[in-house]
């Protein structure tokens, strides 16, 4: 059974913002613990490939307009096991990472995503604002 999470990074700003390809999820593989996921409470581990990075260049971001936004899916059962009975919990939590943070970029928490093992969303989709 695959598990996919539907997330969408929006931009309530006023300006253009330029974002890590890497933090809105639009690359191929996830290669960073991006979600928190709980099953019945307790921390689900993250056991896909965490690779380190050097800084983005213009080449590994992409621009998301004022009012704009970003749509992303991922299998989460690919990277995280969610084959035991129980109710999971899912958040995505990561950073907006732009070309012109100095000192760090702010962190951004989606709502949270309920489901039981069956696969069955039983909340709305996640939506990073």
């Amino acid at each position: 059974m695959v598990i996919k999470a539907q997330v969408v990074f929006a931009n309530q700003s006023d300006k253009v913002i330029s974002v890590w390809k890497r933090d809105v999820l639009s690359e191929p593989e996830m290669t960073w613990n991006a979600f928190e996921v709980t099953r019945d409470g307790e921390e689900v581990d993250y056991c896909g490939w965490m690779v380190k990075r050097s800084p983005p260049t213009p080449a590994d971001c992409v621009s998301v307009q004022p009012g704009g936004s970003l749509r992303s899916e991922v299998g989460l059962s690919k990277y995280y096991d969610l084959r035991k009975r129980g109710r999971y919990v899912v958040r995505y939590v990561g950073y907006w990472s732009t070309m012109s943070d100095a000192d760090g970029s702010p962190q951004v928490r989606s709502n949270s995503c309920v489901f039981e093992n069956d696969g069955q969303f039983i909340e709305s989709p996640m939506r990073v604002d």
